[in-house]
């Protein structure tokens, strides 16, 4: 059975290429055409139960056959009535969509074929052949698509009704085609979203901007985690006894030994598939400042929460290079009473952090390292008293890291370095800049606090390293569409202003953050529960009860989806289209 099926180029891996303007846009699903089934009946060309990823045969009464279908080498039977095969799509990024497909009947019989679609939140609509003059040689249908089915996940059903057993019924090339996907003044890029890191390779830096093993300057786009501690991405259950006992153990893998971490994340995968991000970050804050003795952070109680801290980052890592997207091993000190990182290294936890890290991951191309993220109150330089300065830290951490990689024989990965003022100075720091190559320095904005001073100080740093440290760029590892408190609504027109700006410049950005937290930097909508925001519990899984676990419309949990644009808050929607399209968006259907 040929395939072509359209899930607006977010469900589907492998290559792609989009047609605008009049032209129907259509993305191509081919899981029947490879022979990728498995043939339990003992009939050439037919099979009971196909090993297939996207359609799914209700029992055994759904064939393959081949040499019968009007395109491609096979097409598909249904030989008994209440059998069908299904799928879902997601439609989320169109206004308006039809279905297409080729249909036919053994012979005239009463049963007939029927399409079903559904959707969270709305009644069914079914096509139904009952009644209709039913073709016995194939014949294409093009039907348009509900709209209340239009920018959502739909599940489809192709099946056969009826009275009679075996009055066959026949599908191939089943479609849906949109003519105007939302949100797309230009393509989007044909660069496989399953492939960056086979297209890429290990990153290198030269003429002060970041580039590919070929030499091919490149700008990477993504999305941060938020802190892990309290919003995993791991598909645990991580308000669930056993597994935060599991997870605060040391678990035994070896990547290198192709042993992988047994616990990868879901939501990188559906990150890669329904966004395209190309680099995600795993945020380890070593420091909880808000919760004291309870905080289940790396350093508070130390070492109770060690392992608890590296497996959690492990699962992002793991899925990172499942998916062939870059990672980001973030230890996000900057927050409350850490304002110093130099505290890490004196008390040897930094230390064990990326040394753990490099041995693990080291070899893989994927991994990029940054040594702190926000740091605030401490000078680049050392002081006059001797008191490290913030460059002494990076530097410190700079060369454990190529020590350890030197070690291990591995090649250099990149390596972000914190910057002064919540790197911000990067101005500062790139005057007096580290020693080593492929280092970037943070830069880090927010699309409602800052705008051209603070860009007028990313344009004097790429002049600084220009001329003093050219195999070293800058990188901005956290930025976001609001205030830099994460309120104040969503700055549409500032954050297009400052991404179009980075284009100019190659710079690459993730944004803050992977979260349902009732603020409005958060991609997702708030788990509220009699009013209520019960954000963290709901995400970890819930807390039986009490707390019911937060579910995307789809009906997974929100922290490892696949999601429906009902899931996306007005910065998720946003963001979200910047990534797919990489220029400037509108506001949102809906947003303020």
């Amino acid at each position: 059975m040929s395939v072509l099926f359209l899930v607006s180029a977010l469900f589907l891996t492998g290559s792609f290429q989009t047609a605008y303007a009049a032209t129907p846009t259509t993305y191509t699903f081919d899981g029947f055409e490879d022979g990728a089934f498995t043939d339990t009946s003992g009939q050439p060309g037919a099979g009971y139960g196909w090993n297939d990823t996207g359609w799914t045969p209700s029992g055994t009464d759904a064939f393959l056959l081949a040499s019968e279908g009007p395109i491609g080498s096979y097409h598909t039977r249904i030989q008994k009535p209440n059998t069908y095969i299904s799928r879902t799509a997601d439609l989320g990024l169109f206004v308006s969509a039809r279905l297409r497909f080729w249909y036919k009947t053994k012979s005239v019989t009463s049963n007939y074929g029927y399409v079903t679609l559904t959707a969270v939140g709305v009644s069914p609509w079914t096509y139904s052949f009952q009644g209709l003059s039913q073709p016995t040689t194939y014949t294409e249908y093009v039907i348009d698509v509900p709209a209340q089915f239009v920018g959502q996940v739909v599940s489809l059903k192709f099946g056969e009704a009826g009275s009679q057993s075996r009055a066959y019924v026949y599908w191939d090339s089943i479609s849906i085609e949109s003519l105007d996907p939302l949100n797309t003044p230009t393509p989007p890029p044909t660069l496989d979203p399953h492939q960056v890191v086979n297209t890429y390779g290990r990153l290198q830096i030269s003429a002060t901007a970041l580039k590919d093993h070929n030499g091919n300057a490149i700008q990477l786009h993504g999305m941060d985690s938020h802190g892990l501690t309290w919003f995993p991405l791991s598909d645990l259950n991580l308000n669930n006894t056993s597994n935060i006992n599991m997870m605060s153990q040391p678990i035994t893998f070896s990547p290198t030994q192709g042993v992988p971490f047994p616990y990868p994340s879901s939501a990188v995968g559906n990150l890669v598939t329904q966004w395209h991000i190309q680099v995600i970050k795993a945020t380890m804050f070593p420091n909880d400042p808000w919760n004291g003795v309870n905080a289940k952070s790396y350093d508070n109680n130390y070492p109770a929460w060690r392992s608890y801290n590296f497996n959690l980052v492990n699962s992002i890592v793991q899925a990172a290079i499942n998916q062939n997207v870059y990672v980001i091993i973030d230890w996000h000190a900057g927050e409350g009473n850490d304002s110093d990182p130099n505290v890490y290294w004196t008390n040897g936890h930094v230390q064990e952090f990326f040394t753990y890290m490099v041995d693990k991951w080291g070899s893989y191309p994927n991994v990029i390292y940054e040594t702190v993220n926000s740091p605030n109150g401490i000078a680049w330089a050392d002081a006059k008293s001797g008191k490290p300065g913030l460059k002494t830290y990076d530097q410190n951490v700079i060369n454990l890291i190529r020590s350890q990689e030197a070690a291990n024989g591995y090649a250099a990965n990149l390596i972000i370095a914190g910057t002064p003022t919540w790197s911000q100075d990067v101005d500062i720091a790139t005057n007096s800049p580290l020693t080593g190559n492929v280092i970037a320095y943070n830069f880090m904005w927010y699309a409602g606090t800052h705008g051209i001073t603070i860009r007028s100080k990313a344009e004097t740093a790429l002049s600084n390293l220009a001329s003093k440290a050219p195999n070293q760029t800058l990188f901005m590892s956290e930025v976001g569409t609001t205030t830099s408190s994460g309120t104040g609504g969503v700055f549409y027109s500032e954050f297009n202003t400052w991404l179009e700006w980075a284009k100019t410049k190659k710079l690459s950005w993730l944004n803050w953050s992977i979260s349902n937290k009732q603020e409005d930097s958060a991609i997702f909508v708030p788990a509220i529960l009699n009013n209520v925001p019960n954000n963290e519990i709901a995400w970890r899984g819930g807390d039986g009860a009490s707390i019911p676990e937060a579910l995307a419309s789809t009906g997974y949990p929100m922290r490892m989806g696949p999601w429906a644009d009902a899931d996306y808050s007005c910065s998720g929607k946003f963001v979200r289209a910047w990534i797919l399209y990489n220029t400037s968006q509108p506001v949102p259907a809906g947003c303020p």
